[in-house]
């Protein structure tokens, strides 16, 4: 499933450990042991919370020794101390709002590209079999762990926490479907 948790840098590492102590369980393990675990961390990417991607470093590296002009990618990790010591100028943000940890950079909504919103997004997601008392308390207790002092951590990194419930989480996921279809049907691409 992607990297084990062993990769991981000792920052992400210990954000894992205490997100399992506050939890009582190992969530890192089962997010890193594959399908065969009950829990897996879903995301549109690999987790980028853990480690950047060797494809997204290199292109921050490039940008920043003047191989490429440009790139986008997460704000979070080497894009935003890249930007905080004026490293890369940020054209704009993505995200439909602007980033607290970079308010001065504009959302490309707001320089005319209108309706754009592409966000990257984690939830954590479980067997459909799992008792909703069961699926409750984890909500619950993530919301908690969210709403604690690892919410200044995410967010100081460029990460905008919003804990939620299990209905608001299955209807961001059914729209962001619906918003990815309509972009490639629209643009009449083909799996390959």
């Amino acid at each position: 499933m992607g990297r084990a948790l062993s990769e991981a840098s000792p920052a992400a590492a210990a954000v894992w450990a205490e997100a399992d102590a506050a939890l009582g369980f190992a969530l890192s393990r089962l997010c890193f042991e594959g399908p065969e675990a009950d829990l897996a961390l879903t995301a549109n990417t690999q987790p980028a919370v853990l480690t950047a991607s060797v494809a997204a470093a290199a292109a921050l590296a490039d940008v920043m020794s003047g191989h490429m002009e440009s790139s986008v990618g997460n704000l979070a990790g080497g894009p935003l101390a890249a930007i905080r010591a004026k490293r890369v100028r940020a054209l704009g943000v993505t995200s439909a709002k602007r980033n607290a940890q970079v308010p001065e950079v504009p959302t490309f909504a707001e320089q005319g590209i209108a309706g754009y919103d592409v966000t990257g997004w984690y939830g954590l997601c479980t067997q459909s079999k799992v008792a909703q008392p069961i699926l409750a308390k984890i909500n619950a207790d993530l919301n908690k762990l969210l709403a604690g002092p690892l919410k200044q951590r995410l967010e100081d990194q460029g990460i905008t926490v919003t804990p939620g419930t299990q209905e608001g989480f299955a209807a961001h996921v059914k729209s962001e479907i619906a918003k990815w279809t309509r972009v490639v049907q629209e643009a009449k691409l083909e799996a390959e």
